[in-house]
């Protein structure tokens, strides 16, 4: 019998990791820049319950698929405890299938939605603390 390491999952991870990190700056700057000026504060507030609501849905599924397929027949769950004796290249697998549902349903709601002009803007730069008149106004 081989014995199998942790660090297995290591490439797993990482792109999982690598994915959240990406995901996280473009969710950062959809509520930064798409919300509607008066709700500033709610949309990075919603920003900051995806992340936790993200992380308690991940456990969620983890205990599901241990109980359901610990349940089915005579076989042992997905996630136990014995990296051995368990199948987490079926539980990677139902999450790439997730992911790829994930991703159309993405793509059908990102065709449909309009973005916020944010072209127009004018932003302001001030200049020095000691001379406060000198200001230079760029167009966005």
């Amino acid at each position: 019998m081989l014995s199998m390491s942790v660090f297995w999952l290591a490439p797993q991870y990482t792109i999982l990791g690598l994915g959240d990190a990406f995901t996280l700056i473009g969710m950062q700057e959809y509520f930064y820049d798409q919300v509607p000026d008066s709700m500033k504060s709610l949309g990075i507030a919603f920003y900051l319950s995806v992340i936790g609501l993200g992380s308690f849905l991940s456990s969620f599924l983890i205990i599901i698929v241990d109980h359901i397929t610990g349940k089915i027949g005579d076989h042992k769950s997905w996630i136990g405890k014995d990296l051995n004796m368990s199948r987490l290249d079926n539980f990677f697998w139902l999450l790439a299938a997730l992911n790829v549902l994930n991703l159309c349903v993405y793509v059908l709601l990102a065709r449909k939605y309009t973005y916020k002009n944010v072209q127009g803007r004018v932003v302001q730069i001030v200049g020095d603390c000691h001379n406060k008149d000198e200001g230079v106004e760029l167009i966005a």
